[in-house]
């Protein structure tokens, strides 16, 4: 599926009629845009920079662009980001009480009540993630690899990620694997919510 909305002259985001059933947009100012997946939806707007996001159901985001910074604030859910390259405009996800850094890759990011899994698909990242007393923790994540912060700051070890589970939600499929009945179900229901 491919989707788009362009920024406008006057400095407003406008989408195609066709794709706002599936991608709501909504224009905070002239520089930031809020958008939402609804159920059974996999959407794919493409950023003015050309940068593509894929938004699970349930999903929402809020994209500020400006001169120095291209940035994202994943509010809830999933999404899949495939960065155009700009080292001198980074690509900065904030998602809970972290941020990743990025200048060019496809990576993803989840966000769940109590933690947030951020899966690089390919590329290379900087992930901080903050403690209620500012403490900050930081690592670099490459190709291949997966890791989780939860609300205390706490970044979990580095681990293999499992490519085709974690892109197959991107292509409407669920791969599971030595899952408990209730995760399972839980992550069903949340599909069809």
């Amino acid at each position: 599926m491919s989707c788009s909305y362009m920024m406008d002259h006057g400095g407003k985001f406008t989408i195609p009629p066709k794709v706002t059933s599936m991608w709501r947009v909504q224009t905070l100012r002239k520089d930031a845009i809020a958008g939402y997946a609804e159920k059974l939806d996999v959407v794919c707007p493409q950023l003015p920079d050309g940068t593509t996001v894929t938004l699970d159901t349930q999903s929402s985001l809020v994209v500020r662009y400006d001169a120095h910074e291209r940035s994202v604030d994943l509010l809830r859910g999933r999404a899949q980001f495939s960065v155009r390259a700009n080292p001198q405009r980074p690509f900065v996800v904030h998602v809970g009480n972290g941020t990743i850094t990025d200048v060019g890759t496809v990576f993803q990011v989840r966000t769940d009540k109590d933690c947030t899994g951020i899966t690089l698909i390919e590329g290379e990242l900087d992930i901080a993630a903050s403690a209620p007393d500012h403490a900050t923790e930081r690592v670099s994540l490459h190709s291949g690899k997966q890791l989780w912060f939860d609300r205390s700051g706490h970044i979990s070890p580095v681990q293999p990620a499992d490519l085709q589970a974690a892109e197959g939600w991107t292509e409407g499929k669920l791969f599971v694997h030595d899952w408990k009945l209730p995760d399972l179900l839980a992550e069903i229901g949340r599909a069809h919510v």
